[in-house]
């Protein structure tokens, strides 16, 4: 996939979504109340794969991915995963070791 992981691409579709739409073909193969299925090709001709996101119709986080090509398919199912759940700014405090001499620039 170009140095994509297939996790990887399935997580952070939404977020990436303008980049993709140059980069790859972005097509609706089936709509339900639950899911949309969404099929990603690369643009370049050569490239013979084809990654089909199943993304939830409420969330919009990817439930499925298969990604297929000539020689194999891999299917990955997510579920229970809280992407961005934020970090707490307390592990961003320094606390200065009582050894050590603080010298501001």
């Amino acid at each position: 996939l170009e140095n994509d992981v297939l996790l990887a691409t399935a997580l952070n579709f939404s977020k990436n979504y303008k980049r993709a739409r140059v980069e790859y073909s972005i097509s609706l193969i089936v709509q339900t109340d639950n899911e949309y299925c969404l099929m990603v090709k690369s643009v370049q001709e050569k490239a013979d794969w084809k990654l089909y996101l199943n993304v939830d119709t409420k969330t919009f986080f990817v439930n499925s991915a298969i990604f297929e090509n000539s020689n194999f398919k891999v299917e990955v199912k997510l579920s229970n995963y809280r992407p961005n759940t934020g970090l707490s700014d307390s592990i961003f405090q320094f606390t200065l070791p009582k050894d050590v001499e603080l010298v501001e620039l």
